[in-house]
């Protein structure tokens, strides 16, 4: 809404059956510190008189970083290490967190393999592999508790490449570089 408006204390029920704010009217909620409040051209925006702290236990947002290794081709071997990481994905979690991961044939993470690793997938001296869903194409792995998982990669016929995606409780997906048997 343009134009000089007199600020005039607006209620819920007259801003939507009306159809809206007049300049600088406040919309408060009660004992929040939180409030939305119009400008001159119409524009609501969400204000708060202290920072506004979102605490949500139900979801964990973190990163996740990972490094594929060179082949080991005596033993064809590959190793992929793992970091989870805190939010800001630079500083290692400080908990053992559980996370999903799979393997894909693509660099999105969106297609599955077609056939698991030959030798298998099992985890390295950090972390555990908790379950697998699919047989060493998709399981859930829980990490040391500086957030460390060591997945170790044994193919002995497939030299498709392949990547190893991490799901964070969040639903983000971080893939791996390529990871290429000879």
């Amino acid at each position: 809404m343009a134009g000089n408006f007199i600020s005039r204390p607006t209620k819920i029920r007259d801003a939507c059956v009306n159809g809206g704010f007049y300049a600088d009217d406040k919309l408060y909620f009660r004992d929040t510190g939180i409030y939305i409040q119009s400008d001159a051209d119409g524009y609501l925006h969400v204000v708060a008189d202290t920072a506004i702290k979102l605490n949500s236990p139900d979801v964990i947002t973190m990163g996740a970083g990972i490094t594929v290794g060179a082949e080991n081709t005596t033993a064809n071997t590959i190793g992929v290490v793992v970091q989870l990481n805190q939010a800001d994905n630079s500083t290692a979690v400080a908990t053992a967190r559980a996370v999903l991961m799979y393997l894909s044939s693509d660099t999105a993470g969106q297609t599955l393999i077609t056939a698991a690793p030959s030798g298998g997938v099992a985890a390295g001296t950090d972390g555990t592999i908790l379950v697998e869903h699919t047989a060493n194409i998709v399981w859930t792995a829980l990490s040391e508790a500086d957030g460390d998982i060591d997945i170790t990669l044994t193919e002995t016929a497939n030299t498709a490449a392949q990547y190893l995606n991490v799901v964070t409780p969040d639903g983000r997906v971080y893939t791996s570089g390529a990871i290429n048997f000879a």
